[in-house]
């Protein structure tokens, strides 16, 4: 199942994008249906899932005067080639027709571009004005993330959190804090574990492992995005000093052995990027890699964010044309209900507060019993301090800001040649820099 989820947050999570349109032209907060015709909603997905089948039911008993009709693009088990363009082709020609469904599953789709054509509502007010959800209770730097100005143009029903752990026993012998550090500071602060390793007689550790450089790069570039690439202006500045300096850190890392493209045995490595997937991970995923490990802010650029990053799971957006409106708007109101959201069918972390808490206090409770075991069957030791830190990067959660994935792939694929010896870091600079402005150009 984590292997499933991994692969559609890779597939979707750079996808995600904020951006700005014109406000939402529904008086609506609440829905009360009754009396009168059946209603028929129509909700577009892209594959048959069992957890919005469960929903559909739910919903259509808590509402017997709406009755949902879900329209499944496909129904085989992976996606062949050019089937993804044909399914968004398909979902463009009924919006575009007026006539499309009245929701859409959206996880997939290049979202800003539905918003920038005004082809989905802004469910920010019928949010502010719903009396049947308490908002304290919502995430809503979830929630809302992912629009510029507090717009609301897509729920998302869960979310998965993509974290930098490292190794307490390690961090606590050197001067690092994360809530500011660079990645100078990292590779600094990894150089002086080595040497103190080195006078120690104990064996060398690499910073991080599994991934090879150009990647890292990859990595570094999109977290730092916006130095690099002004979308609005469709912009590029890969010919800096900066980018440039970027490529020829990264090569000295792996040149120094603070990094290396191997994948690490058992104690090689300080600090590992994974995904939680769930309440549960937030205990099993970091154990995994060691007795006991920090969760970290990533090293980041002066005016970056080091956070961990937001990749949701299913998100619903409701067609700005729809006559059903107020119908749609009590499904996707009905999705961030505790009834759903305690769904054990529904993946990731919950949209309440209430249910992330609640989960996390059970897991407590099953340490101090000694019940909660790791997957090799030992018991972790877990401190209350671990489970504050938490909530505290929780909170300051965000998602990836708006970004071209093909410019992302261009770093990494012309950046090989540096990484390789081939070119020099000016070389490739400024191939990156036509490519990038050609594309963002077209």
């Amino acid at each position: 199942m984590k292997m499933k989820i991994l692969g559609l947050i890779g597939l979707s999570i750079l996808m995600l994008a904020t951006t700005a349109c014109s406000m939402d032209n529904t008086n609506e907060g609440n829905v009360n249906v009754a009396g009168g015709e059946d209603e028929l909603l129509t909700l577009f997905v892209a594959e048959p899932s069992d957890f919005i089948e469960i929903v559909k039911n739910r919903f259509e008993k808590k509402h017997p005067h709406i009755k949902l009709d879900i329209q499944s693009f496909r129904t085989g088990e992976e996606w062949g080639p050019g089937e993804f363009e044909k399914y968004q082709k398909t979902l463009n020609t009924a919006l575009l027709s007026g006539n499309g469904p009245d929701l859409v599953e959206v996880g997939m789709l290049p979202i800003e571009e539905y918003v920038d054509k005004g082809m989905f509502m802004n469910m920010a007010e019928a949010l502010n004005r719903s009396t049947d959800l308490d908002k304290d209770d919502l995430h809503m730097n979830v929630m809302t993330g992912m629009g510029a100005g507090g717009d609301l143009y897509t729920v998302p029903v869960s979310f998965y959190l993509s974290a930098f752990i490292g190794d307490h026993d390690v961090l606590r012998s050197l001067d690092v804090n994360d809530d500011t550090w660079s990645w100078k500071e990292f590779r600094e602060a990894s150089q002086t574990f080595q040497q103190k390793a080195a006078q120690q007689g104990e064996k060398s550790r690499y910073a991080l492992a599994n991934l090879p450089p150009n990647r890292v790069l990859y990595e570094m570039v999109r977290d730092n995005y916006a130095a690099f690439v002004d979308q609005e202006a469709k912009t590029a500045k890969f010919n800096s000093s900066d980018f440039q300096e970027m490529m020829q850190d990264i090569k000295q890392m792996f040149e120094e052995g603070i990094m290396t493209a191997e994948v690490p045995e058992d104690g090689e490595s300080t600090y590992y990027a994974d995904f939680l997937i769930s309440v549960e991970d937030v205990i099993h995923t970091p154990f995994s890699y060691f007795e006991q490990p920090s969760l970290l802010q990533r090293p980041h650029a002066d005016g970056q964010t080091g956070a961990m990053k937001i990749s949701p799971g299913f998100q619903f957006a409701i067609r700005d044309s729809s006559p059903l409106k107020e119908e749609a708007w009590a499904f996707v109101s009905f999705l961030l209900s505790e009834e759903v959201q305690e769904l054990e069918e529904r993946d990731g972390f919950s949209l309440l507060k209430s249910v992330n808490e609640q989960k996390l206090s059970d897991i407590q409770q099953q340490l101090e019993n000694g019940t909660f075991l790791l997957s090799d069957g030992s018991k972790p030791s877990v401190e209350k301090a671990y489970f504050t830190r938490f909530q505290e990067l929780l909170e300051k959660a965000d998602y990836y800001g708006p970004m071209e994935v093909t410019v992302l792939r261009i770093v990494e694929e012309e950046s090989q040649a540096f990484f390789n010896g081939q070119k020099t870091a000016q070389a490739v600079a400024e191939l990156i820099q036509n490519r990038a402005t050609t594309y963002l150009n077209e």
